[in-house]
């Protein structure tokens, strides 16, 4: 069996993209979620962990040498490392004075390639150096919600959607629960739901179609089974 370390943002991330990578690869994965951290006694996550900082800040712990104390503990064995982010932090000044451009959308892939190359700062990326290609980084624009939307069948969402969790809140397919601030409220098992109904029930024309109109999902869908089946 395969293992796969996931770097996310949220939990509803990997609720997402635990069904959409064994559909890619046609087989069951073991995961280590490495970010947001959970803390196994209590099932809480560290708030801190959450987030494009979280996964700034856990990049950064693999570039000062966690990378390969990982490789080295070799029980169970490290495969790959996906690293996600979603590509709307280009909006952020934040990121944008770290060099990250918030380019034009059509087309999405120039902010993606964008958030990529400042990852690859985070993580020390060497092309010449084996280890790093077991890191697959995915950057879904303009977040992970516009890829479930994409492949629901008459949902008018595409990757330059600005609000794609609110559009899929408005055609009831996201409950409409709400913080405070007015912030839509994730759900993990909504996302793990929905990855289930198109990723389990019907994973060939789910994942044809994402790669289809996405560039971005289509290189994530090739390198995973690059990295993957050579392993």
């Amino acid at each position: 069996m395969k293992h796969v370390k996931l770097i996310m943002e949220g939990t509803t991330d990997w609720a997402y993209f635990k069904p959409f990578i064994e559909a890619v690869v046609g087989e069951e994965i073991e995961y280590d979620p490495l970010n947001p951290n959970l803390d196994r006694a209590t099932e809480k996550h560290d708030r801190e962990s959450k987030g494009c900082l979280g996964v700034k800040r856990m990049c950064e712990k693999l570039g000062g040498g966690f990378l390969r104390i990982i490789d080295y503990v070799k029980n169970p064995p490290c495969d790959a490392i996906v690293i996600h982010l979603d590509a709307d932090v280009a909006g952020r000044s934040d990121f944008q004075s770290m060099g990250v451009r918030n380019c034009p959308c059509p087309p999405a892939i120039d902010t993606c390639n964008s958030i990529r190359e400042l990852v690859k700062e985070w993580i020390g990326y060497d092309a010449n150096d084996d280890l790093f290609k077991k890191i697959i980084i995915v950057i879904p624009s303009k977040a992970t919600e516009a890829w479930l939307g994409i492949i629901d069948n008459g949902l008018f969402i595409n990757e330059c959607t600005k609000d794609p969790a609110g559009e899929l809140v408005k055609a009831g397919k996201l409950k409409n629960d709400r913080n405070e601030e007015g912030k839509i409220i994730k759900h993990s098992w909504q996302f793990a739901q929905y990855a289930k109904k198109h990723f389990v029930n019907n994973p060939g024309q789910s994942i044809s179609k994402l790669e289809g109109v996405s560039e971005e999902a289509s290189n994530f869908i090739i390198s995973l089974r690059s990295v993957l089946s050579s392993r």
